[in-house]
């Protein structure tokens, strides 16, 4: 799961808001959706959480794309998630730093993840808190478990975090541990200077902003101590 630090709202937000004159409510968010596609063709609140997030899943760390399909093979569908869901926070429904972008399963035989299997259910952590420490993956296995680390109170709700958004999914698992066992390679290969393997897992994760290719967020985590 990605940390999130939105910084500025983007002006559409702004725009709406500023004329809008009824009480927030979960429908609010239609009027907004209306608004936004009388005002441009652009998805400019789209356009903006995808350059945030880097073109990943809020939640699962996968690529989605941004304002139109490119038939790229690994980029998934999306929709804008309301971290707090809005039937129960209609308050925060167009709160900027509530919002974020997550894949979208398609098709009959699809097995929900992230923010469709969420739903309205709500996360004992979120992406805008700080949470790195928490999650933990398990290497061979691609699973994410609670870090050994953290109290049982917290790791129950990690627990609930991947239960809630199905994130130790079996394909999943299959594509972080595939990832993670490329970049361990790397790690462990004794032939490869100590520079060089930084450079190299370095270049992947995209250190600067601690994510950018798929599940890099999580990689930094595990391959923490070469990087830091």
């Amino acid at each position: 799961m990605l940390e999130l630090h939105h910084g500025s709202e983007p002006p559409i937000l702004q725009q709406f808001k500023a004329q809008y004159t009824g009480e927030y409510t979960s429908k609010t968010w239609q009027e907004y959706k209306n608004f936004e596609s009388k005002t441009t063709s652009d998805k400019p609140l789209i356009h903006a959480l995808h350059t945030l997030q880097e073109g990943l899943c809020v939640y699962c760390e996968r690529p989605v794309f941004s304002t139109a399909p490119n038939q790229k093979s690994d980029e998934l569908p999306r929709h804008i998630e309301h971290l707090l869901p809005k039937s129960k926070f209609p308050q925060k429904v167009l709160t900027y730093t509530n919002l974020a972008l997550s894949c979208t399963q398609e098709g009959s035989r699809r097995t929900l993840t992230c923010g469709a299997k969420k739903a309205e259910q709500e996360l004992p952590i979120l992406p805008t808190q700080q949470h790195s420490h928490l999650f933990q993956l398990d290497v061979s296995s691609g699973r994410l478990i609670p870090a050994s680390t953290i109290p049982a109170t917290e790791a129950q709700k990690v627990s609930a975090c991947i239960d809630i958004l199905n994130l130790n999914y079996g394909e999943l698992c299959y594509q972080r541990a595939r990832i993670t066992e490329t970049v361990q390679k790397i790690f462990l290969d004794t032939t490869i200077p100590a520079e060089q393997k930084q450079q190299s897992i370095t270049a992947y994760c995209k250190m600067k902003t601690a994510h950018g290719q798929p599940f890099a967020h999580t990689l930094r985590n595990v391959f923490a101590a070469l990087l830091s």
